[in-house]
């Protein structure tokens, strides 16, 4: 029990040292500490495409600590701002709401000339790409694709990227980084390959024993594989007005490199779905009941009803239970110009709060009670609260955009299922069946039985019938 209470102790010591930046110094020394351990599996790599992964999660982890020190700059500087600026408890602004902000459907098209793409002649550099997403202090990496040559359109990403409670002012930053594959990977290298097999051949030493050493080979055992470098060939920045519920295109600036040996061919454009969803869009700011007057109800007595605020809505019904059944008997749309204030007329009730809301070129008033002092102060709290947030997200909060929720985790290439082909479509006979009917044609699709026909072709007889001799052995036969 002693120990427990020292640690506690020492961890309230060691929280009370930092105060708030307590998290942002514990992401930074997990990604030091990743950054190491990635250093050390990338100096282990003998592979190329171990290598690109770790290059790739190197760069990632730099960013990160780059932005979560940038993070703890902008708090020290905060802080010492606040304690020069003194600040009154009773004055201070309504913050808007925080967000969730998802991308995804990520595409970015390619530039190739025509002699590239369409007469598939030219260029034969392959790339690996990828790109780092960031708003805030959030910093997520897309899958690493391989082997992007002429022959691809474009690059698509199929991941859903979530960023929790971010700000109207978020500024979404999109980097597209590349790496060229050319040196191992393409058709243009295999006779520069061949070139310095036959040299290595060529260029030999002779022992005593007349064994041949190639003087190449043993050269490229003393040399240490370079890690991989990625170029940043593109960055696009979206704000809030950039968000709609589908797919838009967007701006793409292209970054000047020095080596555009390495940055893959880009157009100025890509597409995405940034889609914002704030808080008070599906969440109840405040719920009960208010006594409303109105002339829509048919009454000219006020009316008890149960009424709702959400997503800039106040709406009212007879009952809780009519809410999800029923349509809404008074619904008032908030706006960024809306005004809520006290009433001072006490025919009905003391509790009394007036909502305005510009209705074209005059103002509609609608008159609510509460049952409390209390509950008056927490409706007008709540509409004061989701006014600021109108204003703040603007068309987010008049539409609803759902949101794509990431897969829980990254599946394998090896764990995909087989893409269909044309040989799927073709049907095959055995050599032993001469018969064309149906019952002798196999069932299930010809590459799912390779290896069962392999077998059953080597038990076949070995002289096979006439029609499918080959005409070379037939005239070799004949000659002998």
């Amino acid at each position: 029990m002693g120990t427990q209470e020292a640690l506690m102790s020492l961890l309230y010591f060691k929280e009370s040292l930092l105060g708030k930046d307590y998290d942002i110094q514990q992401k930074i020394d997990l990604e030091i500490k990743m950054r190491e351990g990635t250093r050390k599996l990338l100096a282990a790599c003998k592979r190329e495409v171990p290598s690109l992964e770790a290059a790739k999660g190197l760069l990632t982890s730099h960013a990160r600590v780059l932005t979560y020190m940038a993070e703890l700059q902008r708090r020290k500087t905060q802080e010492c701002l606040d304690t020069k600026t003194p600040t009154i408890p009773d004055g201070r602004p309504i913050k808007p709401c925080p967000a969730r902000v998802s991308v995804s459907d990520i595409r970015i098209p390619l530039m190739w000339r025509n002699a590239d793409h369409i007469m598939n002649k030219g260029d034969h550099n392959r790339y690996a790409v990828f790109c780092l997403l960031k708003v805030g202090t959030e910093i997520y990496d897309t899958e690493l694709k391989m082997n992007v040559d002429r022959t691809a359109c474009d690059v698509t990403f199929e991941e859903v990227f979530t960023f929790e409670k971010v700000k109207p002012d978020f500024n979404f930053i999109l980097e597209v980084y590349s790496y060229n594959l050319h040196k191992d990977l393409t058709i243009a290298s295999t006779p520069q390959k061949i070139r310095r097999r036959l040299n290595s051949i060529g260029s030999v030493k002779k022992t005593d024993n007349s064994i041949l050493i190639p003087t190449v080979c043993a050269e490229e055992e003393n040399t240490s594989v370079e890690a991989p470098k990625f170029f940043l060939v593109g960055r696009a920045n979206l704000g809030l007005s950039d968000a709609n519920d589908v797919a838009k295109i967007h701006s793409l600036k292209l970054e000047d490199s020095d080596d555009h040996h390495n940055s893959v061919p880009l157009f100025n454009h890509f597409c995405c779905r940034l889609a914002v969803q704030p808080q008070t869009v599906l969440q109840d700011a405040v719920t009960g009941h208010l006594l409303v007057k109105e002339k829509s109800l048919g009454t000219p007595d006020a009316q008890q009803l149960w009424c709702r605020l959400r997503g800039g809505r106040l709406q009212c019904w007879n009952s809780p239970s009519e809410a999800d059944c029923k349509g809404a008997l008074l619904s008032v749309s908030l706006q960024k110009e809306s005004k809520v204030r006290f009433s001072t007329q006490t025919n009905v009730g003391p509790f009394q709060f007036v909502v305005t809301c510009p209705c074209g070129d005059r103002e509609s008033g609608h008159v609510f009670w509460a049952e409390s002092h209390k509950d008056q102060d927490r409706w007008i709290a709540a509409l004061e609260q989701q006014i600021v947030n109108i204003g703040a997200w603007k068309h987010a909060c008049s539409s609803v955009m759902m949101l794509k929720e990431p897969s829980a985790f990254k599946r394998r290439a090896s764990l995909r299922p087989r893409k269909g082909s044309l040989y799927d479509q073709l049907t095959v006979y055995s050599p032993a069946g001469r018969s064309n009917d149906e019952n002798s044609a196999p069932k299930s699709p010809p590459s799912a039985n390779l290896r069962p026909r392999l077998k059953h072709s080597l038990s076949v007889s070995a002289s096979p019938p006439p029609h499918l001799q080959d005409p070379l052995v037939s005239l070799r036969e004949t000659r002998v």
